[in-house]
């Protein structure tokens, strides 16, 4: 009888690509594990998880979307001020938590899956997460996300 050795630890990291906790701690898993000794032995798989699906194609500020909820401008920025010196600390920057615009994420969500097929998804996650929060690019529009305006190889949405 044989046995194939697989990962000891399986990590699976839900998110959604404009989530910027979840930004933070991609990049304090990929650091951890870089430091990590069984690295090998740990499987990350990330899974995604829309926060706002309803949101317009066209997208809505940040500061937009807290004040639909209640939340003032200065409680905006007491919720991501600390995000932002975190990410900072931690050699990312810039970092856009506040001052950023927000769509349906279910075309980055397509792509993101797709790139997991292949064999790639932690990395094209890493890159999502760093052009979104990083360089502020609209992850929802096509044409206007990570892949910029020559567009992306990623195979056609079937027909609804």
């Amino acid at each position: 009888m044989s046995f194939e050795k697989g990962p000891t630890v399986k990590i699976e990291f839900w998110s959604d690509i404009v989530c910027p906790y979840c930004g933070l701690m991609d990049n304090r898993l990929r650091l951890a594990l870089e430091r990590f000794e069984h690295a090998d032995d740990v499987q990350v798989t990330h899974r995604s998880f829309q926060l706002h699906p309803d949101l317009p194609r066209a997208g809505v500020t940040q500061r937009k979307l807290l004040e639909t909820h209640g939340i003032s401008a200065s409680e905006g920025e007491g919720i991501f001020a600390p995000i932002e010196a975190a990410a900072r600390a931690e050699g990312l920057e810039p970092y856009r938590a506040l001052e950023r615009t927000l769509g349906p994420t279910d075309l980055a969500h397509e792509l993101l899956a797709y790139a997991t097929d292949k064999g790639r998804g932690a990395e094209v996650w890493t890159a999502m997460f760093r052009a979104h929060f990083g360089e502020g690019r609209r992850l929802w529009a096509e044409g206007e996300g990570l892949c910029g305006s020559g567009g992306c190889a990623v195979p056609p949405r079937p027909a609804s």
